[in-house]
């Protein structure tokens, strides 16, 4: 577009002023100009670069590129200390990715289109990835938050118990709360109707109920007076046995039951 090719001035206007020392709100406006136009090059040649080399190596580096801005600022930010920097780079840009753009391209296609049709696999891979990248997250974060908590000493005591408490969740408690909820869904006349009786063990082994947000309710009802010895050490022996286990069971739960593609 043309307005991009007339904003590109603001490339070297932003250098200019870094180099004349000129008041640091004029070189983070210019700089902030200089990035759209750049963005919107970035953007095109990568799609330049689909035709030729296949949609795979297109997306690739586009993924790559198009976190350029997150990646450079993370870079310098952290070589001089601004570890909080960082941090609001990437939970704005998760947001911004979440939120703002999932919003504006419903609003705008609505606007537009009466109806909107969307890729049934793409909207399920990105649901997966989004998921993946919560867990990502949200699991350090939780390590963090209890692990500040825990005693070495307490947790290797209680080592026995935070176990067959894991167990039990996975293999019991979990599998029979999931399977209860659906089939009162199926008694209620909803889609749970068509699922086999293998599929309802499979979704009940894997379903996941709550299990961090449930230590953490124990830490903090341990952490109140009076406290009670061991919660907290038994809900971290829960998570890592969860972390654990899980993720090589599934598959093997998929193949026995039969429902694994």
């Amino acid at each position: 577009m043309r307005w991009q090719w007339l904003m590109l001035v603001f490339v070297p206007i932003s250098i200019l002023l870094e180099v004349l020392h000129m008041p640091p709100a004029w070189v983070f406006l210019t700089a902030c100009l200089a990035i759209i136009p750049l963005a919107g090059e970035m953007g095109r040649a990568t799609e330049e670069l689909a035709k030729y080399r296949g949609q795979a190596i297109g997306g690739l580096m586009n993924a790559t590129f198009g976190n350029a801005t997150e990646l450079i600022i993370a870079i310098v930010a952290v070589f001089n200390g601004e570890v909080d920097i960082v941090r609001a780079s990437l939970i704005g840009s998760i947001v911004g990715n979440l939120l703002l753009v999932l919003g504006l391209s419903a609003l705008l296609g609505g606007m537009k289109f009466k109806e909107q049709q969307f890729s049934k696999d793409a909207a399920g891979t990105y649901s997966s990835m989004m998921f993946i990248a919560v867990i990502l997250l949200l699991v350090p974060a939780i390590f963090l938050l209890v692990g500040a908590l825990v005693d070495v000493h307490a947790l290797i005591a209680y080592a026995p118990l935070g176990i067959a408490a894991a167990l039990i969740f996975m293999f019991a408690i979990r599998p029979a709360m999931v399977f209860l909820m659906l089939g009162i869904y199926t008694l209620l006349g909803n889609s749970a109707r068509g699922l086999s009786r293998n599929e309802l063990l499979f979704i009940s082994f894997v379903r996941e109920t709550g299990a961090i947000p449930a230590v953490l309710l124990v830490t903090a009802v341990a952490r109140m007076p009076p406290p009670v010895n061991g919660l907290v050490e038994i809900g971290m022996w829960v998570i890592l046995i969860t972390l654990v286990l899980a993720p090589p069971l599934t598959p093997w739960v998929a193949r026995k039951l039969g429902v694994a593609e």
